[in-house]
C-alpha cells in the first residue's frame, strides 16, 4: 500500500512539472517575432521584407514588398504565429493622398 502511495505521489509530481513548465517560458518579444515572420515569408512565399516591422505583436508588411505573393494567404501564415496580435499590409501610398 506504501508503495502504491508513492508511485502516486511520484506521477503527480511530474504531472505538476509538466503542467507548470510552459508557465514559466519566457514571453514572445518583437524582435522575436520579426524574426519568424521573415523566415515565413522567406521559406513559404519566396518574400524579402526588408521594411518588415512588428511592434507590439502587430506585424506590418509593406505591400510593395510582397511581390505577387497572395496577401490573404500571407496575412493568415503571419497569424498563426504563437504571440502575433495581429497583421497589417501596408499600403504603397501615402495617407490622405488619392491618385
Amino acid at each position: 500500500m506504501m508503495l502504491s502511495s508513492l508511485r502516486y505521489i511520484g506521477a503527480m509530481a511530474v504531472v505538476v512539472t509538466l503542467v507548470a513548465v510552459p508557465a514559466l517560458a519566457a514571453p514572445v518579444t518583437d524582435d522575436y517575432l520579426k524574426g519568424y515572420a521573415a523566415a515565413i515569408l522567406a521559406r513559404e512565399f519566396n518574400v524579402r521584407a526588408p521594411s518588415l516591422r512588428v511592434s507590439g505583436g502587430v506585424v506590418q508588411v509593406p505591400g510593395a514588398e510582397l511581390g505577387g505573393a497572395d496577401r490573404s494567404a500571407v496575412i493568415a501564415a503571419l497569424a498563426a504565429i504563437e504571440g502575433v496580435q495581429r497583421v497589417v499590409i501596408v499600403s504603397d501610398r501615402p495617407a490622405g493622398r488619392s491618385r
